[in-house]
């Protein structure tokens, strides 16, 4: 009766696991759920996250982020101005680059003390996109959207690639 019992709990147990990520820091990043509030200061995490279909997940923008259109729309940060505007729209999710956490260790204090979820991320190479969009991914709930991105992504480099073949 007992391990009955256990198994009845499993689903609570498996319910309540965190989403965990690991940055390009080397930050290991706990989230209790898909970020349903994602402030992305990089124009390229932003573009990716319309493309897994965030848009209405995103509640801010970097200054400079340009596409697509619908950006125009999103409130606008910047990392070197006051966190506590960013705070006050109530991210549960904030995603960077590596150089901001390495240059502006202060913003990201502040954000984290304010129990805002910051996540640095930042493919060098061309090798290593597949893992961020799937980064990406895991932290929004959007694993299916991704896998069909990156088919497509990848059946596009190969029509690219046999078009250029000598």
């Amino acid at each position: 009766w007992l391990l009955l019992a256990a198994c009845a709990l499993l689903p609570m147990w498996a319910d309540a696991a965190d989403i965990i990520v690991t940055d390009d820091l080397g930050k290991i990043v706990r989230l209790s759920a898909p970020a349903k509030r994602i402030v992305s200061l990089y124009s390229a995490h932003t573009e990716n996250l319309f493309a897994l279909g965030l848009s209405a997940e995103i509640v801010g923008v970097g200054r400079s982020d340009a596409f697509p259109p619908e950006v125009a729309h999103k409130p606008r940060f910047d990392y070197r101005t006051d966190p506590e505007k960013l705070i006050a729209v109530a991210p549960d999710l904030v995603l960077i680059r590596p150089f901001i956490a390495r240059s502006q260790p202060q913003f990201v204090e502040i954000l984290e003390r304010a129990g805002v979820a910051v996540v640095a991320l930042y493919p060098e190479r061309f090798e290593d996109f597949d893992g961020y969009i799937r980064r990406l991914a895991q932290l929004t709930g959007t694993a299916a959207q991704a896998e069909t991105l990156l088919r497509q992504f990848h059946r596009d480099i190969e029509a690219i690639q046999a078009s250029t073949a000598p």
